[in-house]
């Protein structure tokens, strides 16, 4: 290697580290610059370095295969066939999507590496996570920079398949992001000086809304957080319609998924033997109001949107429509779109009324040493569903006020086996807290100026913030971000 190019790639390597620096665990926050480590574009599904082999081989081998089709296919000659497979194997390398020039090659080998570094498993990361694992991030990300330079030494190294030119791109565009994401930390306000003690820079944080008994809960055994009301915290990172939300689940029963039944189906005979159960977990979005804007000479003030709005006027029974006509609504999620009902009652009215549904309970029973729930110690309990038609008919008797009941139309669900995929990968934390919290998605906070009442998308913040302080600096800071998979602080490439 020449001088200039044992130059360049020193100057790469030193830079890299230092970059990497920034992003220890040791350093303020951190924890919290490395939960923006994973790009929530790259394609987790893909194994690098099995595709760099199979398009390697498939250049290397293309004269010494021709596929029985081909073979006898009699209206081309072997060398017609030779040919074709050989300009088919060239417009194959040029595609943007297949490693074809060199930028294309620098971005596959970068994304590649990103997921050495992110883990295989786990493709998002919350800070506490960070800062309880052995193996952190900050130590994937520098073992992982060390050892692509020491390629020579390392025959696993993915960019064995990649030429020093290649390399060297990949390298300046793993710089070019780090970069970014310290760039967009620095403009909202953290902290990235490494002589700054973690306390010091905790003092400068803005004041963080924290819950009371909120409890995370670990994820090592499913059983532990797949209970009716747990409630899962979405990563900042989670876009579409989850983005910012606080879930609470209903409902989970074991099974088997759709795609297992449809694979077994052609084996059972006539009578149908075996089990058809169908496993999945069921839950809502509690954190999403549905609002309508109101135009005004000055601003769109926007306003909840009302049950008498959501619902078709002929598909609204006059009575609840009576009852319940102007409560407002919110969205609980993309499927199922009937409306579900929520109210809160003590349990001498629930006696009275005999309306149904089940008692929403803290979550996980198998946390011992946790607080039961509020719903079953206090004299106000969270239900859900029941008769709604007895429900309306309460409130028009008055035996009992409409703002009892609350409406959410849609809900969440996930097949077997998807939750814990999700979190397993990082995309929810889940957690027990105050049923009450379901019943309106608000909460009081005590603040430095009195009690504050915590409603909409600052809910999710000030769940977070329950987590711990790492989690409540990155909710804030992304609360009011709308960033895709191609924006900051994610990758662009």
């Amino acid at each position: 290697m020449s001088k200039s190019k044992v130059l360049v790639a020193k100057t790469l390597y030193r830079t890299l580290l230092r970059t990497a620096k920034l992003f220890s665990k040791d350093t303020p926050n951190g924890p919290i610059l490395s939960s923006f480590l994973y790009r929530s574009g790259t394609d987790d599904y893909m194994d690098y370095k099995e595709e760099a082999q199979v398009k390697q081989s498939k250049s290397e081998d293309i004269d010494e295969y021709i596929s029985i089709l081909q073979a006898r296919n009699l209206s081309h000659s072997y060398q017609d066939i030779i040919q074709q497979r050989k300009k088919s194997s060239q417009e194959w390398s040029n595609t943007s999507t297949n490693i074809g020039n060199e930028e294309d090659k620098a971005e596959f080998l970068y994304k590649g590496l990103v997921k050495q570094v992110v883990g295989e498993k786990q493709h998002m990361h919350f800070p506490h996570r960070i800062l309880q694992e052995e193996d952190d991030i900050m130590q994937r990300l520098k073992h992982v920079i060390q050892s692509e330079f020491r390629s020579d030494e390392n025959n696993e190294s993915l960019s064995q398949y990649f030429d020093e030119k290649i390399r060297v791109k990949a390298a300046f565009l793993a710089i070019k992001e780090l970069q970014k994401k310290l760039a967009w930390a620095e403009s909202m306000g953290m902290q990235l000086n490494t002589g700054c003690s973690c306390s010091q820079a905790e003092d400068q944080q803005v004041q963080l809304l924290t819950l009371k008994n909120v409890i995370r809960l670990p994820t090592d055994d499913p059983s532990v957080y797949l209970q009716p009301g747990v409630f899962l915290i979405a990563h900042p990172l989670l876009t579409g319609c989850f983005q910012r939300s606080v879930i609470c689940l209903l409902q989970h029963t074991e099974g088997r998924s759709h795609e297992d039944i449809d694979q077994e189906a052609e084996f059972k005979d006539e009578e149908g033997d075996g089990d058809d159960t169908i496993g999945g977990t069921y839950g809502l979005v509690i954190n999403s109001p549905i609002r309508t804007g109101v135009p005004t000479h000055t601003s769109e003030q926007k306003r909840d949107r009302t049950l008498r709005e959501i619902i078709r006027n002929d598909c609204l029974p006059e009575g609840i429509k009576t009852a319940f006509g102007n409560n407002p609504v919110r969205n609980g999620g993309p499927v199922n779109m009937s409306v579900q009902m929520m109210r809160k009652t003590t349990s001498e009215g629930e006696q009275k009324l005999e309306l149904g549904g089940s008692l929403l309970q803290s979550g996980s029973n198998q946390i011992q040493e946790m607080e039961t729930s509020a719903a079953l110690n206090d004299d106000c309990a969270i239900y859900h569903g029941g008769d709604i038609i007895k429900a309306a008919q309460s409130v028009i008797d008055n035996e009992i006020e409409k703002d009892a009941y609350s409406f959410i139309v849609g809900a969440s669900c996930w097949e077997q086996g998807q939750l814990q995929s999700e979190v397993e990968k990082g995309f929810w934390i889940p957690c027990v807290a105050d049923p009450k919290i379901a019943f309106s998605g608000e909460c009081n906070v005590e603040g430095t100026n009195g009690i504050i009442s915590v409603s909409e998308g600052s809910l999710w913040v000030s769940m977070m913030s329950s987590i711990g302080r790492e989690e409540g600096i990155l909710a804030q800071l992304t609360e009011h971000i709308d960033f895709d998979e191609n924006g900051f602080p994610c990758d662009d490439v």
